[in-house]
């Protein structure tokens, strides 16, 4: 269990350094940390973390970055199980969090890739 712990630790400072960069790149410096701040906090409600959704909501949470980071998280204590607002427990597959958490990391690093080279492009 500690291996997936380690995993999800070093996966998820990926995605998010990318995502940083991402922010770093496409601002000033005075108005990166703002946008970078303000966009998680969104994110971080629309992806399942403050507290739990159940219908459209979470259906639509699958597809935000921090769900994915988040259920590998919760995983070891919960193994996959989750109660939604209205009291419904439900299962979710360990492969769901980890295809998020990989597709964004991939979105991330082409987004961040591109936004380097329009840097330099610039020069």
């Amino acid at each position: 269990m500690w291996l997936l712990s380690l995993l999800i630790l070093v996966v998820g400072a990926i995605m998010f350094a990318l995502y940083g960069l991402i922010f770093g790149l496409a601002f000033r410096s005075e108005a990166a940390v703002s946008a970078a701040s303000g966009s998680l906090v969104i994110l971080a409600f629309l992806g399942n973390i403050f507290f739990p959704l159940s219908g459209a909501l979470l259906t639509f949470a699958k597809f935000t970055p921090l769900y994915g980071y988040i259920a590998l998280a919760r995983y070891p204590l919960t193994e996959g199980f989750s109660v939604g607002v209205d009291g419904v427990v439900t299962e979710e597959a360990l492969w769901i969090p980890v295809v998020n958490v990989v597709v964004w990391t991939l979105i991330f690093a082409a987004l961040a890739t591109w936004l380097v080279r329009r840097g330099r492009g610039r020069q």
